[in-house]
């Protein structure tokens, strides 16, 4: 967390940041609040929720599967932020997602 409070600082100097975390317990640790807060960002909980009632969280899933299959070389927020964007560039569309949850094919 402080190597990416850092690269937000180094990256869009004077902006703060509202960090939005679901309520697992490594969250809510008083470290990790008070981390963002020196640094004059903010954190919204999200409210407890089902993962499979939203399709973003199957997207977050594919997103975190294929980082973990291919995280070698990431060393750096930099090289994290160019692997996010790779395989998010590489999905083809977001409309199984949708449809997995239930909303229509129209």
């Amino acid at each position: 967390m402080t190597e990416l409070c850092d690269w937000l600082e180094a990256n869009c100097p004077g902006r703060t940041f509202v960090f939005t975390m679901d309520n697992l317990n490594i969250h809510r640790h008083p470290l990790i609040d008070n981390l963002i807060h020196a640094r004059g960002h903010r954190v919204v909980f999200r409210v407890p929720y089902w993962s499979c009632d939203g399709a973003i969280e199957y997207v977050f899933n594919t997103l975190q599967t294929r980082l973990q299959m291919d995280v070698h070389g990431v060393d750096t927020v930099f090289d994290l932020v160019n692997k996010i964007n790779i395989i998010i560039g590489g999905m083809p569309s977001f409309k199984k997602y949708f449809l997995h949850v239930g909303f229509n094919d129209n």
